[in-house]
């Protein structure tokens, strides 16, 4: 009579003597989803699918660091908090796998120069914005002349060419306070970010979204080092101002197409002899 148990060792020797079962019985273990999420009590909204599918597909790492949590008896709570964590790690600003259903989340670190309440958590900028004439004053919104932006344009192109890297920091400082560097991820505000359908979860994507991330993590960092430099160094601060008030002459003598057809003034950025790292960068 055969027992319970030699039937087991049965199978488990004919699963082991066959490659074929043994790389099924592979991928169930560690890819349990590769046909898909079935709709069960786990999955009642199609988030968690939508989360798996994504980091299946593109994150790898993560989706078998939550097949993993799974194999382990990991809660919804817990998943959800894995994989924003680990997506978050990668620039997504992510809180719930529920918005990853929307598409591709970027991050905002655009400005509102004319809202007085960005004033109030960027502190540091406002004599910057009162070279351009922008008087940050009083709780009404603050007008921001077109001028003022025309020439952030031109300010930040010249110094973003410059040969000296501390000069093109201070030329993001401008593109990122005036969002005029050409990344969404700097130039749009939260609010902004959201008029604009987001991208779905599709390879091209992902990798174009993983781009816009990483220049525009090295255009806030370039921009927050600029802030720097443009509060602990008189040339620069000299520097600046002097050029503003060059293109606002400039402009009063041009119409507003000329000032969109018009050539790139030249603008004049003196060597910053002896400065923060003790070298002398040429003028431009």
């Amino acid at each position: 009579m055969t027992t319970i148990p030699d039937v087991y060792g049965f199978l488990v020797a004919g699963l082991h003597d066959d490659p074929l079962l043994c790389l099924a019985q592979a991928v169930a273990w560690l890819d349990p989803f590769w046909a898909g999420l079935s709709d069960d009590d786990f999955n009642d909204d199609g988030s968690l699918a939508t989360a798996l599918d994504a980091t299946r597909n593109h994150f790898p790492g993560i989706y078998a660091m939550t097949v993993d949590a799974l194999h382990h008896g990991a809660a919804y709570d817990d998943l959800d908090h894995l994989i924003c964590t680990e997506l978050s790690k990668l620039g997504f600003p992510l809180d719930f796998v529920e918005s990853m259903g929307c598409g591709i989340p970027l991050p905002a670190y655009g400005t509102l120069l004319c809202d007085p309440e960005f004033y109030t958590h960027h502190p540091d900028v406002v004599p910057v914005v009162q070279w351009f004439g922008i008087q940050p004053d009083g709780d009404d919104p603050i007008d921001i002349p077109d001028h003022a932006c025309t020439a952030a344009q031109r300010l930040m192109d010249s110094l973003v060419e410059h040969p000296g890297p501390r000069y093109q920091q201070v030329g993001w400082l401008i593109g990122w306070l005036f969002s005029c560097t050409g990344n969404s991820s700097v130039d749009l505000d939260p609010e902004s970010m959201w008029e604009f359908e987001p991208l779905s979860w599709e390879p091209e994507n992902v990798e174009f979204a993983l781009a816009i991330i990483q220049e525009a993590d090295e255009i806030m960092s370039d921009a927050q080092a600029g802030l720097v430099l443009v509060q602990c160094n008189p040339l620069i601060q000299q520097a600046l101002q002097d050029n503003i008030q060059r293109l606002y002459r400039l402009f009063a003598r041009q119409s507003k197409k000329e000032r969109k057809i018009h050539d790139r003034p030249r603008l004049h950025w003196p060597a910053l002899d002896c400065g923060l790292t003790g070298t002398t960068e040429p003028d431009a």
